[in-house]
């Protein structure tokens, strides 16, 4: 994965919280640390008060103002194996699905061997059908959720079955996405559209709106990325930023 590819719109993994881990014991800053794992820091402050709330009550709502500070003396009182034990009971605690190597590895043999079938799969996993076809698609191994279906099956009149259903409806195709979001994180345009070229010539019109002065420019971030009917946010995009004019009417707002 390449860092522009976008991963904050998909199901946090093992992988983001051995970076965390990583990051505040090599006493990397917040933004550092954001970088390492690939999602922003309101992301990761988010995740960190889910992972604390419990322990420290409405201290959490503190990194707000404070960033992750209040949460590195919790972190460094920890062993990596405990900190990463406690993120796997979060998601079990919160139905959330748990990705780490031994699952991926799973889905592998599963997809080749093409056998247990979904419901099993899910069984073991525990894990809900629509959590496993979505890895399936985010790791490439399923170009999706028909494939998953033909593959594997589901469960008859399931979230999955009712997806796949759809996705053969021949009404239905690929559609690309492109959100435009400021440096405080509010959205300032999104937009549908038949193919990724159509959706970057969208955002190149954007990029070359320059006629303002220097003075009155912010950074904006972009994302665009491919959806398909009844699948949701799983498959990846690219991600990026770029400096756009304020209207003048937001200049005075911005500077204060």
């Amino acid at each position: 994965m390449t860092p522009n590819e976008t991963r904050h719109s998909l199901m946090w993994e093992s992988v983001d919280y051995q970076r965390i881990y990583e990051g505040f014991r090599l006493g990397l800053v917040d933004e550092e640390v954001a970088s390492l794992v690939g999602r922003s820091p309101s992301a990761i402050a988010s995740r960190l008060r889910l992972l604390y709330a419990t322990g420290m009550g409405d201290d959490s709502r503190s990194v707000r103002k404070g960033g992750f500070d209040v949460f590195r003396e919790f972190i460094d009182a920890e062993s990596e194996t405990e900190w990463m034990e406690r993120a796997r009971l979060t998601h079990k605690g919160r139905g959330l699905p748990w990705w780490d190597e031994t699952a991926d590895a799973l889905l592998q043999t599963a997809w080749e061997a093409r056998e247990p079938a979904m419901p099993a799969l899910a069984e073991q996993l525990e894990m809900r059908e629509d959590q496993i076809a979505a890895r399936l698609i985010r790791l490439g191994i399923a170009d999706a959720t028909v494939a998953v279906v033909d593959r594997l099956g589901c469960t008859p009149g399931g979230l999955v079955d009712i997806r796949a259903r759809l996705a053969r409806d021949k009404t239905s195709a690929m559609l690309w996405t492109l959100v435009i979001s400021d440096q405080k994180n509010g959205v300032i345009h999104t937009s549908l559209h038949p193919d990724e070229g159509s959706a970057r010539q969208q955002l190149e019109e954007w990029k070359a709106d320059d006629d303002e002065e220097l003075d009155y420019r912010h950074s904006c971030h972009w994302a665009i990325a491919p959806r398909v009917v009844g699948e949701g946010s799983v498959r990846r995009g690219q991600t990026g930023k770029f400096f756009a004019p304020l209207r003048a009417e937001d200049r005075e707002v911005w500077r204060s």
